[in-house]
């Protein structure tokens, strides 16, 4: 017999006087109907089947050096084909529409999705290379910035620039801030805000180098993430990091995620979430090799 079979009790009515005993009798039968039993308790409320468990979309999207992108880090659906032959992709930045801004070290910037397609910096040819893209407070715009320090502001408001020398270190990234200016980050760990709230940085030790920096929406604060995987917080809550957990691969970027925390991506093709879901390594990442990762 299954769950939902009833077992219903045989009730017999017996009439042996008046009226009222065959009114007694009937209420016996009903109360026997009543009193039909099944196999779970009656009453114990019977709840619904757990709902299947839902995957959601991680939010962001990896784009590779020859700008293939790939939403949530799906490497085996890309969006498209590969639309940036030639000189590979160095950096992307995220629209206010929600398309994707990619540059190239020669300052070409190539439009992907809803996204207006701005100016492109055309450098000389002994011209230090484009190391670093941020788009602007408002999304509407990027800033370029080079290894030597220039920046270049398309659709948005130049803050200046980090000319004068002062760091012998090589610029490797730019951040945008809460205040439509921006912070150029060294690859000695030395940061230079712009418009923005100025923070003491320290070199970092000789054999290290800064991999990327990273300001989340509310633009407050950046992370700086280490060639060996340390996160330094500026301003912010600090979410954990990939110290002493790196193996072979090499830090790609740091990119703070729109619902908070932060994604570092690393060579393997892998996006470790810190605060917001990530994904692990591929068993064969992109040949490409990876460029950035973007807010979804």
């Amino acid at each position: 017999m299954t769950s939902g079979t009833l077992r219903v009790r045989r009730a017999r009515l017996s009439v042996v006087g008046p009226p009222a005993t065959a009114l007694l009798g009937a209420a016996l039968l009903i109360a026997g109907i009543l009193g039909l039993t099944t196999t779970r308790n009656p009453l114990r409320p019977t709840l619904p089947d757990p709902a299947p468990a839902v995957t959601v979309p991680a939010g962001f999207t990896v784009v590779t050096r020859d700008g293939t992108l790939y939403p949530g880090g799906s490497y085996a659906r890309p969006l498209g084909p590969s639309i940036s032959p030639g000189t590979p992709v160095i950096g992307a930045a995220t629209a206010a529409a929600g398309g994707v801004w990619m540059t190239k070290a020669d300052g070409s910037v190539v439009a992907e999705g809803e996204v207006p397609t701005l100016e492109s910096v055309q450098l000389a040819p002994d011209a230090a290379p484009v190391v670093g893209i941020a788009a602007a407070a408002r999304g509407t715009g990027y800033h370029l910035v080079t290894a030597d320090g220039h920046v270049f502001s398309i659709g948005a408001v130049s803050r200046g620039e980090d000319t004068g020398h002062r760091h012998a270190a090589p610029v490797v990234g730019i951040a945008t801030g809460v205040r439509d200016g921006y912070w150029i980050a060294h690859s000695d760990g030395i940061v230079t805000a712009f418009g923005e709230r100025s923070f003491r940085t320290r070199p970092l030790p000789l054999g290290t180098y800064v991999a990327g920096i990273a300001s989340p929406p509310t633009g407050r604060g950046f992370w700086l993430v280490d060639s060996d995987g340390t996160v330094r917080a500026f301003g912010l809550p600090s979410y954990g990091d990939l110290r002493g957990r790196l193996g072979p691969t090499r830090i790609v970027a740091i990119t703070a995620a729109r619902e908070g925390g932060y994604w570092i991506t690393t060579t393997d093709g892998a996006v470790h979430g810190f605060g917001v879901r990530g994904i692990p390594a591929p068993p064969r990442p992109p040949s490409a090799g990876i460029a950035a990762v973007v807010n979804s």
